[in-house]
């Protein structure tokens, strides 16, 4: 459920900040005001939707993390020009640092299904090895 608040406070955060210009210019004057204002639309969404606590909190996290590179790149070509490949270069560099701590997290949180998964597996195995064919 947190996942899916996020992708839609990230879509609907996105199109008020294309879509209306004071948001907007909001948005360009600091990176803190994106981070409020994606924080502060994921809870009223999260409330719309009856979500509370947790939910609430990894929803506004993923939509922040969805939207602030977004922001940065619009910023970027806007202020700079258009120049593609700078700007696919610092979003990577934005996103490694979570990208890393994902693939951890998700080693750690399936870690107990795989090694389950991996004896089962392995048991049947040697149990098929010993019935002759």
């Amino acid at each position: 459920m947190a996942i899916l608040l996020g992708l839609v406070a990230a879509f609907i955060e996105l199109r008020f900040a294309f879509g209306v210009k004071f948001i907007r210019s909001l948005i360009e004057k600091s990176t803190v005001l994106g981070v409020v204002f994606s924080i502060t639309l994921s809870i009223i969404i999260g409330a719309i939707f009856g979500a509370a606590g947790l939910v609430v909190m990894l929803g506004a996290m993923i939509a922040t993390v969805i939207t602030q590179p977004v922001y940065m790149v619009a910023n970027k070509v806007k202020t700079t020009g258009i120049d593609v490949k700078d700007t696919i270069n610092d979003v990577k560099n934005i996103f490694a640092p979570f990208t890393r701590m994902f693939k951890f997290a998700f080693k750690i949180i399936f870690f107990p299904f795989i090694i389950t998964y991996k004896i089962l597996k392995w048991n049947a195995d040697r149990q098929q090895a010993r019935v002759p064919a």
